[in-house]
């Protein structure tokens, strides 16, 4: 038998891409000495952040993959392993806020991050209410 995703799963799914997409377009994060013109953009971060593969930095970028993999095990009704994976990804997102300098250049040349920008929130936001929603889902969905 194949179950039908819930209405309540689809609408999350899609709040969650709004504004996981929304995050792409807006900027991350500041540095020092740089305007907001020079800032990091979401779309940028996304292509580029596999560029720390070997590097502690690489663990927010993570929270992209984390992200897909719990609508993967949402979608599949693996609905513990997407409430871990969706925890992992957000708490994955929320580790860029311990870093303190950012690599702005192939160079290895390093800035100290100054601030961040909506995208950055935006996509942390988007992590957070993934995980809302398949919480959410599951007790709408429950047989009380």
């Amino acid at each position: 038998m194949i179950k039908k995703l819930s209405i309540s799963n689809i609408l999350f799914f899609v709040i969650t891409m709004v504004i996981f997409v929304t995050s792409l377009t807006q900027k991350i994060y500041f540095v020092v000495g740089s305007d907001d013109s020079d800032a990091m953009s979401g779309f940028l971060a996304l292509l580029l952040g596999w560029y720390y593969m070997f590097d502690l930095r690489v663990i927010p970028w993570l929270a992209n993959p984390l992200l897909f993999l719990s609508f993967i095990f949402t979608s599949t009704y693996k609905i513990k392993k997407a409430k871990i994976v969706g925890t992992i990804a957000f708490i994955f997102s929320l580790s860029f806020l311990l870093f303190d300098k950012i690599l702005v250049n192939e160079g290895g040349f390093e800035k100290e991050i100054i601030g961040y920008g909506s995208g950055y929130w935006l996509w942390v936001f988007s992590m957070f209410i993934n995980i809302v929603g398949i919480f959410i889902s599951e007790y709408l969905n429950s047989d009380n």
